[in-house]
């Protein structure tokens, strides 16, 4: 008995389906190209507001607030909230950098998920394709060379590494100029062959010439901390293979059949992972829910315990209004007086209430703070209705007056003010004023 034969696959649609799938790999490498020298630029602009002492923004803060999210998922263990009286003076453990490296790899994808399924959906245009092709192009050459120059002009001063091979350090001088010659190239070509394609021998030599460079030229250092993050080598190395994945689909543009138009719509798989991104992207950069301090359910249950550090003093403040001081004492030749205490009104704990509530005190992450050597630091542990919420951040390093970390040392020296510590601290001196 014969064997049945398999019916064969007409070369129409061998042909149809393989146009399809480059067109597809062209949607997504067009997609990660674009959001790969985005997430690049970011991660670089993140480090060098966290390098310098007078952060302009928040960036770095919101950045490390979503990572820590990231390793609490993973139970990889980080540095606790650091206690006043200890000061500041601990490293973070090597393993945060699995956060920040998934942090950027997360959201990069994700957005180009997004933006893919924006192109699905005005794919059902005519000249759908031949755009596409134009801008994924004008993409893979320019978004090497553009990235690199931004890092250039901002960032001149930072530690350049090579990616892959370190004895080609010679590429590190060379590299800003290629980067415009390549600009001015691109520029040349549109006016040139404005009406008519560029022979494909020189277009192939163009594009392989530029990738091999780009992979090999030296890129800065991005780093949180102490460590060089990975990311950014998965994105420079997206950022140059899309060139030949541009290639290999003009190529199979230039061979097709002319009148063979290949459409690409937004199907269940495009939808479900463009959800599935939009999803990840809020629960890693959304703030956590919060609630109010200063509308209590039980102001009994309230109990702040404020601290200044290291080794200054340490504050109880009850729902009820009594205020505990215990100093630590500095000089053996002073008396020690012991606990100082106080009452305060109600509307004056409404006051503190209303200063936390104001610094956005349940949501802060104090791990995502920035912290400097041989300075003072401040710690306040709220327990209310159950809950207890506790923050430590150092005070010299806040210089952004309206940043997440200077709102909080700001609320922490209003408790300072609206309780008098002043003259409480003055007791443990001389007698107290009645």
């Amino acid at each position: 008995m014969s064997e049945p034969q398999r019916p064969t696959v007409p070369a129409d649609n061998r042909s149809h389906r393989k146009h399809q799938a480059i067109l597809a790999v062209q949607e997504v490498t067009f997609c990660l190209t674009i959001t790969c020298a985005f997430g690049y630029s970011s991660l670089g602009y993140i480090y060098r507001n966290r390098a310098f002492e007078r952060a302009g923004n928040d960036s770095t803060y919101y950045f490390l607030r979503s990572a820590f999210r990231i390793n609490d998922l993973l139970h990889i263990k980080s540095l606790s909230s650091v206690d006043p009286d200890s000061a500041a003076r601990q490293f973070q453990f090597r393993w945060n950098q699995v956060g920040y490296d998934l942090l950027a790899i997360i959201s990069v994808i994700s957005v180009a998920a997004l933006l893919l399924l924006l192109l699905r959906l005005a794919s059902d245009s005519i000249s759908y394709r031949k755009s596409l092709s134009r801008a994924a192009g004008l993409t893979a050459i320019l978004a090497a060379p553009l990235c690199y120059l931004y890092f250039f002009q901002f960032f001149d001063a930072w530690r350049f590494e090579p990616l892959l091979f370190p004895a080609f350090t010679y590429l590190q001088n060379s590299a800003s100029i290629v980067a415009i010659v390549e600009i001015f190239c691109v520029i040349i070509v549109l006016v040139l062959f404005r009406k008519h394609r560029m022979p494909l021998p020189l277009l192939i030599i163009f594009v392989i010439a530029h990738c091999l460079f780009w992979i090999l030229a030296p890129w800065p250092a991005v780093s949180l901390f102490l460590w060089s993050m990975y990311a950014p080598y998965l994105f420079v190395a997206i950022l140059t293979s899309s060139g030949i994945v541009w290639l290999l689909s003009a190529f199979d543009s230039r061979t097709s059949q002319p009148e063979m138009s290949v459409k690409t719509r937004a199907g269940k798989w495009t939808i479900g992972v463009a959800a599935a991104a939009a999803l990840a992207l809020c629960l890693l950069w959304f703030p956590p829910l919060s609630h109010s301090l200063s509308h209590p359910q039980n102001m009994d249950s309230l109990r702040i315990e404020f601290s200044r550090g290291p080794y200054v003093y340490t504050l109880t403040i009850l729902g009820d209004g009594h205020v505990v001081l215990v100093a630590h004492q500095h000089d053996r030749h002073l008396p020690d007086r012991g606990p100082q205490e106080k009452i305060i009104t109600r509307e004056q704990m409404l006051q503190i209430l209303e200063s936390l509530d104001r610094a956005n005190f349940l949501a802060l992450e104090d791990r995502a703070f920035n912290w400097c050597f041989d300075t003072s630091t401040v710690g306040v542990s709220v327990s209310l209705d159950g809950k207890t919420k506790r923050v430590v951040s150092d005070i010299g390093c806040t210089d952004r007056k309206n940043g997440v970390q200077s709102k909080f040392v700001h609320a922490a020296s209003e408790i300072d003010r609206i309780v008098g510590t002043d003259d409480l601290l003055a007791c443990q001196y001389r007698p107290c004023r009645k």
